[in-house]
């Protein structure tokens, strides 16, 4: 899902650089903590992941200041629940290997 932010469209973007950054700063796997938690993460988690992978279309990923503020926007306007979401979705499209079973 595409999101507006102050005139630039960004989307997720996950790589393995940025998943060990998220799960550095988070001090869990990635995976580990969705199933954990049962498909949902702490609010502090999730603005972590937020942050680190929205990036500008065909440009760099999002400035931390600009992401913070960002993610309170955009959580107040769709929600927790759809935020999660959109997160999960962007991991299954980048991280495929996280999703396969056997």
């Amino acid at each position: 899902m595409a999101i507006e932010i102050q005139g630039d469209t960004y989307d997720f973007h996950f790589t393995d650089r940025r998943i060990d950054i998220i799960e550095k700063a988070t001090g869990k796997p990635i995976i580990a903590n969705f199933i954990q938690n049962g498909g949902v993460v702490s609010l502090s988690d999730l603005k972590v992941m937020f942050i680190q992978g929205l990036k500008k279309e065909d440009g760099p990923y999002i400035l931390p200041k600009t992401g913070e503020q960002a993610f309170k926007e955009i959580l107040e306007e769709h929600g927790y629940m759809a935020v999660n979401g959109m997160i999960i979705e962007a991991l299954e499209r980048d991280c495929p290997f996280f999703f396969r079973e056997g």
